[in-house]
């Protein structure tokens, strides 16, 4: 009885690690052609920055 047992949860565990693989294999490839996600916004530290609303760095003056 703990053969048939053994037996399902292996075919079980193997069946969720090839559905899982399939997942995340086809993430990567849906991900890179999503062309819904917005435009990132710059947050970086460019001291020449125009918009800079009285901080540190140039201010377009």
């Amino acid at each position: 009885m703990c053969g048939i047992a053994y037996t399902g949860l292996t075919f079980f565990t193997i069946k969720a690690l090839i559905g899982l693989h399939i997942y995340v294999v086809t993430q990567f490839i849906i991900k890179p052609s999503d062309t819904t996600s917005p435009t990132p916004t710059n947050y970086s530290w460019n001291m020449n920055d125009t918009n800079n609303n009285g901080g540190w760095g140039t201010t377009g003056n």
